[in-house]
C-alpha cells in the first residue's frame, strides 16, 4: 500500500478510510478489525484511525459495509482480541446487531447455536459472563430477566448462578420477600429454587451472590411476621 498522508480533520479523514476499506472489501479483503490489524500491508488504516479517536467500526460503517457481514466474517473467522475490555466490546457489537435482526441472544438459545456458540466460549476465555456481554450490548435489565416460568437457564453453574442472583436481586429491590420459604410458597418465583437446586446451587448461595446480607433477609422476614 502506497504511503498516503491523511487529512487531519476527523470527517474528511473518516472518509478517507472508508473508501479505502471500502475498496478493499469489495476485492475480497477481510477487513474485520483484527484482520487489518494483523496484515502487515493494511494495519496503518486502524493507526490512521485510532489516531484521530475513529473507531474501527465507524470505519466500516462509513463504508457502507452491511454489518451482518462483518458479523458473519468475526463469529467464524477471528481471532478475538486477549483484552479483556476490548474482547467485551467486540462481543457486545456482535450481540447488538443479532438482537436487532430478531435472534434470540440469551444464553440457552446462543449454546444451542452451532454457529454462535464460540460467542459463549469466547467471552467464557476472558472471565467474561454473558449477562456482561447482554449489559454491554444494551440490553436492558428487564430484556435480560425474563419471567421465571419461561426463562431458559444456562447449564453451567456459575452463568446459572449470577442469572439467579440477577433476578432475586431485583426482585428484592423491588420489595419481594426472597427468603427460600418465601420464594417456596409463591407460584410465580419458587421455580427459582428448582432452577438453583437441579445444579446443586443453594438458596443461600444465590442470595450472597445478590449482594442480600442474609441477616438483612431474616431481619425482614421477622419485620413481616411482626416479630
Amino acid at each position: 500500500m502506497a504511503k498516503q498522508k491523511y487529512c487531519e480533520d476527523h470527517y474528511e479523514r473518516l472518509t478517507e478510510l472508508a473508501l479505502e476499506v471500502y475498496k478493499l472489501w469489495k476485492r475480497g479483503v477481510d477487513v474485520t478489525a483484527n484482520a487489518i490489524k494483523q496484515n502487515a500491508e493494511y494495519r496503518k488504516l486502524n493507526s490512521a484511525a485510532s489516531i484521530v479517536g475513529i473507531t474501527w467500526q465507524e470505519v466500516q460503517i462509513a463504508a457502507g459495509i452491511p454489518s451482518e457481514e462483518i458479523i458473519k466474517k468475526k463469529v467464524i473467522h477471528s481471532k478475538y482480541s486477549m483484552d479483556h475490555y476490548n474482547r467485551l466490546t467486540e462481543l457486545a457489537l456482535i450481540v447488538y446487531e443479532l438482537k436487532k435482526n430478531g435472534m434470540d441472544v440469551f444464553s440457552g438459545a446462543i449454546q444451542k447455536s452451532l454457529k454462535y456458540r464460540k460467542l459463549l466460549s469466547a467471552a467464557t476465555y476472558m472471565n467474561i459472563t454473558w449477562q456482561e456481554v447482554l449489559v454491554a450490548a444494551g440490553l436492558s435489565s428487564d430484556e435480560i430477566i425474563k419471567k421465571p416460568e419461561t426463562r431458559e437457564w444456562s447449564k453451567d453453574h456459575y452463568e446459572r448462578l449470577t442469572e439467579l442472583a440477577l433476578e432475586v436481586c431485583k426482585l428484592w429491590k423491588s420489595g419481594v420477600d426472597v427468603s427460600s420459604g418465601a420464594i417456596q410458597k409463591n407460584l410465580e418465583y419458587r421455580k427459582l429454587i428448582s432452577a438453583a437446586t437441579i445444579v446443586g446451587i443453594s438458596w443461600q448461595e444465590v442470595l450472597v451472590a445478590a449482594g442480600i446480607s442474609l441477616t438483612k433477609v431474616m431481619k425482614d422476614v421477622k419485620t413481616r411476621l411482626g416479630g
